[in-house]
């Protein structure tokens, strides 16, 4: 969900998850840049259809402020063209009908209840795109007044086993098409089943709109330009709908650690191209697969040996530093970037892999450059962080679920 004001940016996914738990049946069980959701054996969440026929989406019958509902509708095809002209990514998206009544605050919650029982029960499922003309909507789902802020919200609703099988997106007619498209890209983004990434987060945080061209779309605060996908974005959605180009550009894994060898989950990880470091640049939060204390007992891998691997995809040919930051504070409920909620409170200074220097004493600035050809697979760049005699470290253990 996003917000119209930069730094009051407030986001209610944690509401939208409350609602989407109570839309799941008990015998249908819910089971990062990076994936939305992962399942108990860390797999992430994705839609199959969106690699089949298409992901079918549905628009209701109403206007959208001052756009007629035909050109409401050729707007979010648009916007999910943005998504679909991605070389890396197979992922489509596809019209399907049109819902037979115009959703208003006044019958939302019984559509799309039903909507929701319709697909648990089999009977097809349909993902709405409902056209909040006037915001009265938002203000019934999130309170009076919060139409002022809140441009729209969008997400997976219904899921058997790590597959997304229903979704939704409200779009907030108040607002015009200059403020409302790079929302509804980023929108989409997560109803495809991405998350949040915190790429090059100083030009999103500063005073200037001038870098923000720098900014990945999945970003948690809105930012001029959000509209044009950064390399960030684009390896994302190839990382859960691959196409022949994705499979054949490189990747570095490894793991971040701890002083004393364990996995650290929650920092963010990032491979910057030596030449071009600021949109040649992608990023991984370590401990994506594993479960974290923002999803719920459902969501993610016990397994251990994940508490601090991370995956950094989709690179073209070229030489890479890796670098490793912590999470912002600021980034927390509907903001929150990777697995855990609030970010973990670990005081660590930004490093650099070091190569065969790589210690928990290493000098922060050293480089390591990692070549990447070919479509290669580089795993094992291990970082281990630098927290020194700071004895934060050991409290670790309270963000990490047996």
């Amino acid at each position: 969900m996003r917000q119209q004001q930069r730094f009051f940016y407030r986001s209610v996914w944690v509401i939208l998850c409350g609602l989407l738990l109570l839309f799941v049946s008990q015998r249908d069980q819910v089971n990062a840049g990076g994936p939305l959701f992962v399942s108990e054996l860390g797999r992430p969440f994705f839609w199959p259809a969106a690699i089949g026929r298409g992901l079918p989406w549905t628009p209701d019958q109403g206007r959208l402020g001052r756009l007629s509902n035909a050109d409401a509708i050729r707007f979010v095809a648009d916007s999910f063209a943005v998504w679909q002209n991605v070389p890396l990514t197979r992922a489509r998206f596809v019209q399907s009908g049109q819902l037979p009544v115009d959703v208003t605050a006044s019958n939302f919650m019984s559509v799309l209840d039903g909507l929701v029982n319709d697909c648990l029960e089999s009977r097809g499922c349909i993902t709405p795109i409902v056209f909040d003309t006037d915001g009265r909507i938002i203000d019934a789902v999130f309170g009076r007044g919060a139409s002022s802020q809140i441009l729209g919200f969008a997400g997976p609703s219904v899921f058997r086993g790590n597959q997304i099988l229903q979704g939704r997106a409200v779009l907030n007619g108040r607002f015009g098409t200059a403020d409302l498209q790079g929302t509804m890209i980023h929108e989409f983004g997560h109803l495809m089943g991405l998350d949040h990434s915190q790429l090059n987060v100083s030009s999103g945080l500063d005073a200037t709109t001038r870098n923000d061209n720098e900014v990945p779309t999945m970003f948690p605060f809105i930012v001029q330009d959000s509209e044009n996908l950064h390399l960030d974005d684009m390896a994302s959605i190839g990382f859960l709908y691959p196409s022949q180009l994705f499979l054949q550009r490189g990747q570095i894994s490894g793991q971040v650690l701890l002083p004393d060898g364990r996995g650290f989950q929650g920092a963010n990880v990032i491979a910057r191209n030596v030449e071009d470091p600021r949109f040649t640049a992608v990023s991984s939060v370590s401990g994506f697969l594993h479960r974290g204390t923002r999803r719920g007992e459902n969501f993610g891998s016990t397994d251990p040996s994940l508490l601090g691997f991370y995956q950094i995809v989709g690179l073209p040919d070229g030489r890479y530093t890796v670098e490793v930051e912590p999470i912002r504070s600021i980034f927390t409920d509907g903001s929150a970037v990777g697995p855990l909620n609030p970010p973990a409170d670990l005081l660590f200074p930004p490093e650099f892999y070091s190569g065969d220097a790589e210690s928990a004493s290493d000098n922060p600035n050293s480089r390591a450059e990692i070549e990447v050809t070919g479509g290669a697979r580089v795993t094992d760049i291990n970082i281990i962080l630098n927290v020194g005699n700071q004895p934060q470290w050991a409290a670790v253990k309270q963000y990490r679920r047996p």
